[in-house]
Protein backbone atom coordinates (compact mmCIF):
# COMPACT_ATOMS: atom_id res chain seq x y z
CA UNK A 1 0.00 0.00 0.00
CA UNK A 2 2.91 2.60 0.90
CA UNK A 3 4.46 1.39 -2.47
CA UNK A 4 1.33 2.46 -4.47
CA UNK A 5 0.97 5.89 -2.68
CA UNK A 6 4.68 6.47 -3.17
CA UNK A 7 4.35 5.28 -6.93
CA UNK A 8 0.62 8.25 -6.82
CA UNK A 9 2.90 10.93 -5.26
CA UNK A 10 5.90 10.95 -7.39
CA UNK A 11 2.99 11.08 -10.58
CA UNK A 12 1.73 13.61 -9.04
CA UNK A 13 4.60 15.75 -8.65
CA UNK A 14 5.69 15.23 -12.77
CA UNK A 15 2.37 16.27 -13.25
CA UNK A 16 3.17 19.40 -11.33
CA UNK A 17 7.16 19.80 -12.85
CA UNK A 18 4.90 19.48 -16.66
CA UNK A 19 2.25 21.96 -15.77
CA UNK A 20 4.92 24.55 -14.26
CA UNK A 21 7.05 23.92 -17.67
CA UNK A 22 4.09 24.21 -19.99
CA UNK A 23 3.05 27.61 -17.78
CA UNK A 24 6.21 28.86 -17.95
CA UNK A 25 6.45 28.51 -22.04
CA UNK A 26 3.02 30.16 -22.38
CA UNK A 27 4.13 32.90 -20.61
CA UNK A 28 7.21 33.33 -22.72
CA UNK A 29 4.72 33.46 -26.04
CA UNK A 30 2.67 35.48 -24.50
CA UNK A 31 5.31 37.94 -24.11
CA UNK A 32 6.64 37.41 -27.70
CA UNK A 33 3.22 38.36 -28.75
CA UNK A 34 3.01 41.70 -26.86
CA UNK A 35 6.41 42.74 -27.72
CA UNK A 36 5.35 42.06 -31.61
CA UNK A 37 2.26 43.92 -31.47
CA UNK A 38 4.39 46.56 -29.83
CA UNK A 39 7.40 46.58 -32.56
CA UNK A 40 4.73 47.21 -35.16
CA UNK A 41 2.56 50.08 -33.35
CA UNK A 42 6.20 51.54 -32.86
CA UNK A 43 7.33 51.63 -36.19
CA UNK A 44 4.86 53.42 -38.16
CA UNK A 45 5.51 56.29 -35.68
CA UNK A 46 9.40 56.33 -36.44
CA UNK A 47 11.00 59.42 -38.08
CA UNK A 48 12.32 58.24 -41.77
CA UNK A 49 15.65 56.12 -41.63
CA UNK A 50 17.62 54.21 -44.12
CA UNK A 51 21.06 52.35 -43.55
CA UNK A 52 21.87 50.56 -47.01
CA UNK A 53 23.23 47.49 -45.11
CA UNK A 54 19.40 47.04 -43.78
CA UNK A 55 18.50 46.70 -47.24
CA UNK A 56 20.82 44.16 -48.57
CA UNK A 57 20.17 41.55 -45.67
CA UNK A 58 24.20 40.53 -45.59
CA UNK A 59 25.03 37.10 -44.27
CA UNK A 60 27.99 35.66 -42.16
CA UNK A 61 30.26 36.39 -44.99
CA UNK A 62 29.03 39.76 -46.01
CA UNK A 63 30.05 40.78 -42.20
CA UNK A 64 33.55 39.50 -42.44
CA UNK A 65 34.08 41.04 -46.00
CA UNK A 66 32.76 44.31 -44.26
CA UNK A 67 35.41 43.54 -41.58
CA UNK A 68 39.10 42.85 -44.21
CA UNK A 69 38.09 46.19 -45.54
CA UNK A 70 38.25 48.01 -42.76
CA UNK A 71 40.96 45.96 -41.64
CA UNK A 72 42.80 46.84 -45.20
CA UNK A 73 42.92 50.59 -44.83
CA UNK A 74 45.96 52.35 -44.68
CA UNK A 75 46.92 55.77 -43.58
CA UNK A 76 48.90 58.33 -45.62
CA UNK A 77 51.91 57.09 -44.00
CA UNK A 78 51.41 53.34 -44.95
CA UNK A 79 50.30 51.82 -41.33
CA UNK A 80 47.59 49.98 -41.43
CA UNK A 81 45.68 52.12 -39.05
CA UNK A 82 42.34 50.09 -38.29
CA UNK A 83 44.23 46.77 -37.76
CA UNK A 84 46.70 48.65 -35.72
CA UNK A 85 43.99 49.62 -33.94
CA UNK A 86 42.15 46.10 -33.50
CA UNK A 87 45.16 44.85 -32.48
CA UNK A 88 45.51 47.16 -29.40
CA UNK A 89 42.06 46.48 -28.58
CA UNK A 90 42.78 42.86 -28.67
CA UNK A 91 45.84 43.27 -26.52
CA UNK A 92 43.56 45.51 -23.33
CA UNK A 93 41.60 42.76 -23.15
CA UNK A 94 44.82 41.03 -21.40
CA UNK A 95 43.13 37.09 -21.47
CA UNK A 96 46.93 36.50 -21.95
CA UNK A 97 50.12 38.06 -22.42
CA UNK A 98 50.40 36.02 -25.46
CA UNK A 99 49.12 38.54 -27.40
CA UNK A 100 51.34 41.22 -26.90
CA UNK A 101 53.24 39.69 -29.20
CA UNK A 102 51.34 40.26 -31.89
CA UNK A 103 53.05 42.26 -34.44
CA UNK A 104 51.56 44.69 -37.86
CA UNK A 105 54.18 45.04 -40.26
CA UNK A 106 53.10 43.75 -43.66
CA UNK A 107 49.81 41.78 -43.49
CA UNK A 108 48.17 39.94 -45.48
CA UNK A 109 44.39 40.43 -45.22
CA UNK A 110 41.78 37.92 -46.72
CA UNK A 111 38.54 37.00 -46.57
CA UNK A 112 37.36 33.36 -47.13
CA UNK A 113 40.95 32.39 -48.39
CA UNK A 114 40.90 28.56 -48.14
CA UNK A 115 37.21 28.75 -46.37
CA UNK A 116 38.38 30.70 -43.30
CA UNK A 117 35.95 33.68 -42.67
CA UNK A 118 38.88 36.22 -41.94
CA UNK A 119 42.51 35.67 -42.00
CA UNK A 120 45.80 38.00 -41.17
CA UNK A 121 48.31 36.62 -42.29
CA UNK A 122 51.84 38.64 -41.44
CA UNK A 123 55.17 36.79 -43.16
CA UNK A 124 57.36 39.78 -42.08
CA UNK A 125 56.19 39.23 -38.59
CA UNK A 126 55.65 36.16 -37.98
CA UNK A 127 52.21 35.87 -36.80
CA UNK A 128 48.86 34.99 -37.95
CA UNK A 129 45.52 35.25 -36.91
CA UNK A 130 42.25 33.22 -37.70
CA UNK A 131 38.88 34.90 -37.21
CA UNK A 132 35.82 32.82 -37.53
CA UNK A 133 33.03 34.46 -37.78
CA UNK A 134 29.44 33.19 -36.32
CA UNK A 135 27.63 36.47 -35.64
CA UNK A 136 24.49 34.27 -36.85
CA UNK A 137 25.09 31.37 -34.17
CA UNK A 138 25.85 28.91 -37.32
CA UNK A 139 26.86 25.18 -36.23
CA UNK A 140 30.44 24.78 -36.47
CA UNK A 141 31.46 22.22 -38.90
CA UNK A 142 33.62 18.90 -38.32
CA UNK A 143 36.81 19.72 -36.71
CA UNK A 144 36.63 23.58 -38.01
CA UNK A 145 39.13 25.57 -35.84
CA UNK A 146 41.94 22.44 -35.82
CA UNK A 147 41.93 22.69 -40.06
CA UNK A 148 42.24 26.37 -40.18
CA UNK A 149 44.63 26.29 -38.14
CA UNK A 150 46.46 23.29 -39.84
CA UNK A 151 45.97 25.49 -43.22
CA UNK A 152 47.65 28.29 -41.33
CA UNK A 153 50.79 26.21 -40.43
CA UNK A 154 51.21 24.59 -43.88
CA UNK A 155 51.64 28.62 -44.63
CA UNK A 156 55.05 28.07 -42.88
CA UNK A 157 53.39 29.84 -39.62
CA UNK A 158 55.01 28.44 -36.56
CA UNK A 159 52.32 26.95 -33.87
CA UNK A 160 53.32 29.18 -31.51
CA UNK A 161 52.71 32.43 -33.67
CA UNK A 162 49.25 31.52 -34.87
CA UNK A 163 46.08 33.22 -32.75
CA UNK A 164 42.52 32.02 -32.73
CA UNK A 165 39.02 34.27 -32.41
CA UNK A 166 36.00 32.94 -32.43
CA UNK A 167 33.53 35.89 -33.13
CA UNK A 168 30.04 35.89 -32.10
CA UNK A 169 26.79 38.07 -32.09
CA UNK A 170 26.95 37.60 -27.99
CA UNK A 171 29.66 35.65 -27.30
CA UNK A 172 29.89 31.99 -26.90
CA UNK A 173 32.71 28.98 -26.80
CA UNK A 174 33.29 27.11 -30.00
CA UNK A 175 32.16 23.43 -29.45
CA UNK A 176 34.73 21.06 -28.38
CA UNK A 177 34.79 19.29 -31.59
CA UNK A 178 35.48 22.17 -33.71
CA UNK A 179 39.18 22.01 -31.94
CA UNK A 180 39.74 18.47 -33.02
CA UNK A 181 40.88 17.39 -29.65
CA UNK A 182 41.86 18.45 -26.47
CA UNK A 183 44.93 18.73 -26.92
CA UNK A 184 44.70 21.38 -29.61
CA UNK A 185 42.60 23.73 -27.64
CA UNK A 186 44.98 23.28 -24.78
CA UNK A 187 47.70 24.05 -26.84
CA UNK A 188 45.13 27.43 -27.80
CA UNK A 189 44.21 28.39 -24.44
CA UNK A 190 46.55 31.18 -24.75
CA UNK A 191 46.03 32.20 -28.16
CA UNK A 192 42.51 32.22 -28.41
CA UNK A 193 39.80 34.61 -27.60
CA UNK A 194 36.01 34.62 -27.73
CA UNK A 195 34.83 38.26 -29.21
CA UNK A 196 31.79 39.39 -29.59
CA UNK A 197 29.69 41.60 -31.92
CA UNK A 198 27.99 43.83 -29.12
CA UNK A 199 30.84 43.93 -26.11
CA UNK A 200 34.12 44.22 -28.31
CA UNK A 201 33.25 44.91 -32.46
CA UNK A 202 30.42 47.61 -31.82
CA UNK A 203 32.77 49.58 -28.57
CA UNK A 204 35.39 49.27 -30.65
CA UNK A 205 33.87 50.91 -33.98
CA UNK A 206 32.21 53.45 -31.83
CA UNK A 207 35.09 54.62 -29.23
CA UNK A 208 38.33 53.92 -31.17
CA UNK A 209 38.16 53.72 -34.77
CA UNK A 210 35.46 55.88 -35.74
CA UNK A 211 37.21 59.29 -33.99
CA UNK A 212 40.30 58.36 -35.36
CA UNK A 213 39.03 58.67 -38.75
CA UNK A 214 40.45 62.19 -40.47
CA UNK A 215 37.55 63.98 -42.38
CA UNK A 216 39.08 63.97 -45.45
CA UNK A 217 38.44 60.58 -45.51
CA UNK A 218 34.83 60.65 -45.77
CA UNK A 219 34.21 57.62 -47.56
CA UNK A 220 35.25 55.94 -44.83
CA UNK A 221 34.05 57.34 -42.19
CA UNK A 222 30.53 57.06 -43.82
CA UNK A 223 31.06 53.48 -44.32
CA UNK A 224 32.24 52.79 -40.36
CA UNK A 225 28.63 55.24 -39.47
CA UNK A 226 26.59 52.72 -41.68
CA UNK A 227 28.10 49.80 -40.12
CA UNK A 228 27.66 50.89 -36.27
CA UNK A 229 23.78 51.84 -37.22
CA UNK A 230 23.26 48.41 -39.03
CA UNK A 231 25.24 46.78 -35.55
CA UNK A 232 23.25 49.01 -33.67
CA UNK A 233 19.67 48.06 -35.40
CA UNK A 234 20.62 44.40 -35.05
CA UNK A 235 20.71 44.80 -31.68
CA UNK A 236 17.83 46.72 -31.15
CA UNK A 237 19.74 50.09 -29.64
CA UNK A 238 20.01 52.62 -31.99
CA UNK A 239 18.75 55.88 -30.04
CA UNK A 240 15.61 56.14 -32.41
CA UNK A 241 14.30 52.80 -30.74
CA UNK A 242 14.89 53.74 -27.22
CA UNK A 243 11.27 54.60 -26.29
CA UNK A 244 10.44 51.42 -27.93
CA UNK A 245 13.30 49.30 -25.48
CA UNK A 246 11.16 51.32 -22.66
CA UNK A 247 7.90 50.21 -23.69
CA UNK A 248 9.01 46.34 -24.20
CA UNK A 249 10.96 46.03 -20.78
CA UNK A 250 7.50 47.52 -18.90
CA UNK A 251 6.01 45.02 -21.10
CA UNK A 252 7.99 41.94 -19.94
CA UNK A 253 8.78 43.28 -15.79
CA UNK A 254 4.73 43.34 -15.73
CA UNK A 255 4.43 40.50 -17.14
CA UNK A 256 7.22 38.56 -14.70
CA UNK A 257 6.14 40.11 -11.93
CA UNK A 258 9.51 41.42 -10.93
CA UNK A 259 8.22 44.19 -8.56
CA UNK A 260 7.21 42.00 -6.62
CA UNK A 261 10.71 40.31 -6.09
CA UNK A 262 14.06 41.86 -4.09
CA UNK A 263 17.17 42.82 -6.24
CA UNK A 264 18.29 39.15 -5.56
CA UNK A 265 15.27 37.41 -6.67
CA UNK A 266 14.59 39.66 -9.63
CA UNK A 267 18.36 38.99 -10.81
CA UNK A 268 17.15 35.08 -10.50
CA UNK A 269 13.63 35.49 -12.39
CA UNK A 270 15.34 37.05 -15.54
CA UNK A 271 18.24 34.53 -15.30
CA UNK A 272 15.57 31.82 -15.69
CA UNK A 273 13.62 33.54 -18.31
CA UNK A 274 16.79 33.41 -20.31
CA UNK A 275 17.44 29.96 -19.86
CA UNK A 276 13.64 29.21 -21.04
CA UNK A 277 13.69 31.54 -23.62
CA UNK A 278 17.37 29.30 -25.02
CA UNK A 279 15.73 26.31 -24.47
CA UNK A 280 12.46 27.51 -26.17
CA UNK A 281 15.01 28.35 -29.56
CA UNK A 282 16.67 24.69 -29.64
CA UNK A 283 13.66 23.46 -29.68
CA UNK A 284 11.94 25.97 -32.40
CA UNK A 285 15.59 25.50 -34.42
CA UNK A 286 15.09 21.75 -34.58
CA UNK A 287 10.98 22.03 -35.70
CA UNK A 288 12.20 24.26 -38.24
CA UNK A 289 14.92 21.98 -39.61
CA UNK A 290 12.51 19.09 -39.68
CA UNK A 291 9.63 21.34 -41.36
CA UNK A 292 12.08 22.54 -44.00
CA UNK A 293 13.44 19.38 -44.50
CA UNK A 294 10.17 17.98 -45.25
CA UNK A 295 9.02 20.89 -47.59
CA UNK A 296 12.32 20.02 -49.57
CA UNK A 297 11.18 16.31 -49.84
CA UNK A 298 8.48 17.13 -51.90
CA UNK A 299 10.87 18.23 -54.42
CA UNK A 300 13.70 15.79 -54.25
CA UNK A 301 11.59 13.34 -56.39
CA UNK A 302 11.28 16.05 -58.78
CA UNK A 303 15.34 17.23 -59.30
CA UNK A 304 16.09 13.55 -59.40
CA UNK A 305 13.92 12.93 -62.31
CA UNK A 306 15.65 16.80 -63.62
CA UNK A 307 19.25 15.91 -62.97
CA UNK A 308 18.65 12.21 -64.39
CA UNK A 309 17.79 13.67 -67.42
CA UNK A 310 20.70 16.19 -68.23
CA UNK A 311 23.09 13.46 -66.78
CA UNK A 312 21.46 10.96 -69.45
CA UNK A 313 22.59 13.54 -72.26
CA UNK A 314 26.20 14.11 -71.19
CA UNK A 315 26.49 10.74 -70.40
CA UNK A 316 26.91 11.34 -66.68
CA UNK A 317 26.17 10.15 -63.04
CA UNK A 318 23.01 12.20 -61.23
CA UNK A 319 22.20 11.39 -57.44
CA UNK A 320 20.11 14.33 -55.79
CA UNK A 321 19.87 13.18 -52.09
CA UNK A 322 20.11 15.64 -48.39
CA UNK A 323 23.52 16.21 -47.28
CA UNK A 324 22.73 14.41 -44.11
CA UNK A 325 20.15 12.89 -41.85
CA UNK A 326 18.71 16.02 -40.13
CA UNK A 327 19.63 19.49 -41.99
CA UNK A 328 17.12 20.48 -45.06
CA UNK A 329 20.79 21.18 -47.08
CA UNK A 330 20.52 18.99 -50.22
CA UNK A 331 22.99 18.31 -53.65
CA UNK A 332 22.49 17.43 -57.08
CA UNK A 333 25.76 15.33 -57.99
CA UNK A 334 27.17 14.48 -61.22
CA UNK A 335 30.15 12.57 -62.28
CA UNK A 336 32.06 10.40 -64.36
CA UNK A 337 34.88 7.70 -63.26
CA UNK A 338 36.80 9.43 -60.89
CA UNK A 339 35.50 13.59 -61.36
CA UNK A 340 32.90 15.21 -59.90
CA UNK A 341 31.16 18.03 -58.86
CA UNK A 342 27.84 19.13 -57.24
CA UNK A 343 25.06 21.81 -56.63
CA UNK A 344 24.87 22.43 -53.34
CA UNK A 345 21.39 24.24 -52.34
CA UNK A 346 22.25 25.56 -48.51
CA UNK A 347 20.25 27.36 -46.37
CA UNK A 348 21.95 28.67 -43.53
CA UNK A 349 20.86 29.54 -39.76
CA UNK A 350 19.52 33.02 -40.87
CA UNK A 351 17.35 32.12 -42.91
CA UNK A 352 20.00 33.11 -45.91
CA UNK A 353 19.55 30.61 -48.85
CA UNK A 354 22.81 30.00 -51.17
CA UNK A 355 23.38 27.58 -54.09
CA UNK A 356 26.63 27.04 -55.32
CA UNK A 357 28.75 24.99 -57.05
CA UNK A 358 31.05 23.11 -54.75
CA UNK A 359 31.11 20.21 -52.33
CA UNK A 360 28.56 20.37 -49.41
CA UNK A 361 31.16 19.80 -46.82
CA UNK A 362 35.13 20.80 -46.13
CA UNK A 363 37.57 18.72 -46.43
CA UNK A 364 41.18 18.41 -46.99
CA UNK A 365 41.96 18.39 -50.95
CA UNK A 366 44.99 16.31 -50.81
CA UNK A 367 43.50 13.59 -48.56
CA UNK A 368 39.87 13.33 -49.52
CA UNK A 369 39.48 14.08 -53.18
CA UNK A 370 41.17 12.79 -56.39
CA UNK A 371 43.30 14.95 -58.56
CA UNK A 372 40.59 14.25 -61.50
CA UNK A 373 37.88 16.22 -59.01
CA UNK A 374 36.84 19.33 -60.41
CA UNK A 375 35.15 22.35 -58.83
CA UNK A 376 35.12 26.10 -58.70
CA UNK A 377 37.09 28.23 -56.48
CA UNK A 378 35.53 31.48 -55.56
CA UNK A 379 37.37 33.65 -56.98
CA UNK A 380 38.05 32.58 -60.79
CA UNK A 381 41.70 34.28 -60.64
CA UNK A 382 43.03 31.89 -58.32
CA UNK A 383 42.08 28.20 -59.45
CA UNK A 384 45.11 26.64 -58.59
CA UNK A 385 43.80 23.52 -57.03
CA UNK A 386 40.91 21.48 -57.45
CA UNK A 387 38.95 22.87 -54.28
CA UNK A 388 36.75 25.52 -54.37
CA UNK A 389 33.16 26.56 -55.32
CA UNK A 390 31.55 29.23 -56.96
CA UNK A 391 27.78 30.96 -56.15
CA UNK A 392 25.38 30.86 -58.50
CA UNK A 393 22.99 33.73 -58.73
CA UNK A 394 19.72 32.84 -60.46
CA UNK A 395 18.83 31.12 -57.03
CA UNK A 396 20.61 32.88 -54.24
CA UNK A 397 18.43 34.14 -51.79
CA UNK A 398 15.03 33.02 -53.79
CA UNK A 399 13.83 29.80 -52.64
CA UNK A 400 10.80 30.40 -53.91
CA UNK A 401 11.51 31.41 -57.62
CA UNK A 402 13.75 27.69 -57.04
CA UNK A 403 10.38 25.86 -56.30
CA UNK A 404 8.40 27.37 -59.12
CA UNK A 405 10.81 26.66 -61.67
CA UNK A 406 11.21 23.20 -60.51
CA UNK A 407 7.48 22.96 -61.18
CA UNK A 408 7.64 24.94 -64.61
CA UNK A 409 10.59 23.45 -66.36
CA UNK A 410 12.89 26.35 -65.82
CA UNK A 411 15.12 24.69 -63.41
CA UNK A 412 16.14 21.97 -66.08
CA UNK A 413 16.94 24.32 -68.25
CA UNK A 414 19.35 26.17 -65.65
CA UNK A 415 20.64 22.98 -65.17
CA UNK A 416 21.03 21.98 -68.28
CA UNK A 417 23.33 25.02 -68.91
CA UNK A 418 24.90 25.15 -66.08
CA UNK A 419 26.46 21.35 -66.63
CA UNK A 420 27.48 21.98 -70.02
CA UNK A 421 29.19 25.49 -69.29
CA UNK A 422 31.41 23.47 -66.56
CA UNK A 423 31.76 20.35 -69.02
CA UNK A 424 33.14 23.48 -71.35
CA UNK A 425 35.32 24.75 -68.66
CA UNK A 426 37.05 21.21 -67.86
CA UNK A 427 37.39 20.52 -71.86
CA UNK A 428 39.19 23.96 -71.85
CA UNK A 429 41.65 22.82 -68.87
CA UNK A 430 42.23 19.32 -70.34
CA UNK A 431 41.00 17.38 -67.58
CA UNK A 432 40.95 14.05 -67.22
CA UNK A 433 37.41 12.73 -66.86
Amino acid sequence: MEDVKSIEYSLHLIDLVQSDIINEYTVLFELAKKVSRIKEEHEGQLPYHINVIDELYINENAHSRILAKLLQFKGPSGIYEILESLIEFIKRKKTSNEFERIKVKSPSITQEEERIDLWICDQEAGNALIFENKIYDATDQESQLFRYIKKTKDCNFAEENIFVFYLTKYGKEPSKQSWGSEETRQKYINRYMSLSYKDDILPWLKDHVLPSVRVKDNYLQCAINQYIDYLEGLFSIRIINKSLNMKIQKIISDRLRLDTYNEKETVKRIEETIENLDETRNHLVQMLSKARRNLWSMYLKDMDEIGTSVADKNKLICSVDFVDEVSSRWYIAFSKNRWNFQIVFHRYDNDSFFVYIGLPREKNVNQDYSEDTYIFEESTEKRSHPYGWEYIDEYNENPDQLMQDIKNGNFEEFLTDEVSRILNEIKQNKLIM
